[in-house]
């Protein structure tokens, strides 16, 4: 069975995990969505520098102040969304290593 999982913000709750996988896979799943909430502020601040560098010239007809009032929603949206990715994570992490260890599913580096 595909489940899809329709969250436009946060992913709030990790993929759960199979009942036979190790703590390395458990691990794994609670530090999902770093790399996807630091692109999503990256992506949000783009949008805010856009937003900033179209509001510089001058207004050319009505659409104008539309266009710019868009960027900042954008901007503000997925620097939102980003920050909301990360705390979530930041929470999973930290019931994690409440229920197995601090150091629980680490994997150490060859070397």
């Amino acid at each position: 069975m595909v489940r899809i999982h329709l969250s436009c913000v946060t992913d709030t709750e990790p993929t759960p995990a199979s009942p036979v996988s190790g703590l390395i896979t458990k691990r794994m799943d609670a530090d999902r969505g770093r790399v996807s909430g630091i692109a999503r502020i990256v992506v949000g601040l783009g949008w805010a520098a856009i937003g900033a560098l179209n509001s510089s010239r001058s207004p050319e007809d009505a659409l104008y102040w539309w266009l710019v009032a868009g960027y900042v929603a954008i901007a503000i949206f997925s620097v939102l969304s980003g920050v909301a990715t990360l705390r979530a994570r930041a929470k999973r992490i930290t019931l994690f290593d409440a229920e197995y260890g601090v150091d629980a599913g680490r994997q150490p580096p060859r070397a």
